[in-house]
């Protein structure tokens, strides 16, 4: 197994060489767009012969998605995007947008080093975390079992029963609770973590295993995602749902998994546009609550449906002042500019904002502005930075 580390939008100099039979499956998971019309994962091929076998040459670009990509080729190589800001700053991110995530602190509490592997620090951390709380707090449940048996226990099938009854059966259809390890919550980790077994890193297998050993009655073959909406908290298990966030996070982003086939190829990986738009949108509400509304709304005409990232409303007026369009990408390119204006038209708002990740080189227009964010300034200045920051985004409306 190799692995390929690359930062996000890069193109990566390797080429993979992929079999037929695993290609079209790898291909409908890179190339599916999400909410914001993104593919996981840019590849273009060539049909060749390797060995009398039907391959692909594969080139991939990598976009905002940062993580794990298991490619199916010839020799099972993994790919790591790393985020472009930095390992630091990324998680710093997450930690803003989720403060009370238990495996975030866990990670800075460690120390972390900008250099530092992004994905296997934060599996590590995770599955570390999920060690320690199932140690101190794993719960048992009651399951409803339906069973037919010899004695009557719980409450009976009646139906059924006399069913038996005429098919010469003396068996009782019986519903009852059966007290075990089965809860939902059990089920949502270790079904994830079944997931993500071919890149746990290599420090972790000890938890990895010892959580495999507390969990090892607890079935999963009718476990799927859907199910993490059947999960409900109060205050015994509110404690995992920052784990629960991020193993649904993961399981929503992982790769296609052939389970029933050959080959098995998860991924782990994050939407690092997604990530920086709800960063952005937490500072401008932490710091901006006081004059502003600041929210996320579609807006409807008969013609067209817009959907701009942030609009701040003045709580005054009920007026629109600024309507601002999050980019997480390198430069300015011309379609910003029709997106920022469509979004005015459709809001009514005073005025247009492009954020970036950094600096870009164009000059302010009298119906938009620029700006961006400085993650180097934000480290060293940690809250002061973000209230700088809300200032000067403030500051465009009345410019």
């Amino acid at each position: 197994m190799k692995t390929i580390p690359i930062n996000e939008y890069q193109t990566c100099e390797k080429h993979f060489f992929i079999p037929e039979n695993r290609y079209s499956k790898f291909e409908t998971y890179c190339t599916k767009k999400d909410q914001k019309k993104i593919t996981k994962l840019k590849i273009t091929t060539i049909q060749k012969k390797y060995k009398g076998k039907n391959i692909r040459e594969v080139e991939i670009n990598a976009t905002s998605y940062v993580g794990i990509f298991n490619i199916p080729d010839i020799e099972n190589s993994t790919l790591v995007v790393r985020p472009k800001i930095g390992s630091i700053a990324f998680l710093q991110m997450l930690h803003y947008i989720n403060e009370q995530d238990i495996i975030i602190q866990n990670i800075f509490a460690h120390g972390l080093e900008e250099s530092s592997d992004f994905v296997k620090i934060f599996l590590h951390f995770l599955i570390k975390t999920i060690y320690d709380l199932l140690l101190s707090s794993m719960r048992k449940g009651y399951d409803l079992v339906s069973q037919d048996i010899s004695f009557l226990k719980g409450r009976v099938n009646y139906l059924k029963t006399i069913n038996n009854r005429l098919k010469a059966s003396n068996f009782i259809a019986c519903q009852y609770y059966k007290f075990n390890y089965n809860t939902l919550i059990n089920k949502a980790i270790k079904y994830t973590l079944f997931q993500i077994r071919d890149v746990v890193p290599q420090k972790s297998f000890e938890y990895y295993h010892r959580i495999l050993a507390l969990l090892k009655f607890v079935d999963i073959s009718n476990f799927n995602l859907n199910d993490f909406n059947r999960i409900t908290y109060n205050r015994l298990n509110l404690r995992y749902k920052n784990i629960l966030d991020f193993c649904w996070l993961i399981l929503k982003n992982q790769m296609v998994s052939l389970e029933k086939g050959e080959f098995s190829f998860p991924a782990f990986c994050f939407n690092s546009w997604n990530i920086f738009e709800s960063f952005i949108r937490k500072i401008l509400k932490t710091h901006c609550s006081n004059d502003y509304f600041v929210e996320k709304k579609r807006y409807k005409t008969r013609n067209e449906t817009v959907d701009p990232d942030i609009v701040l409303k003045n709580k005054k007026t009920r007026e629109n002042d600024l309507v601002i369009d999050v980019k997480y990408k390198e430069s300015w390119a011309r379609p910003d500019y029709y997106e920022i204006v469509a979004f005015r038209t459709h809001t009514n708002a005073k005025k247009g904002m492009l954020i970036y990740p950094q600096k870009i080189n164009r000059k302010n227009k009298t119906d938009y502005s620029y700006e961006y964010f400085d993650f180097k300034g934000w480290l060293i200045k940690k809250e002061q930075y973000l209230e700088i920051f809300a200032k000067k985004i403030l500051s465009h409306i009345n410019y």
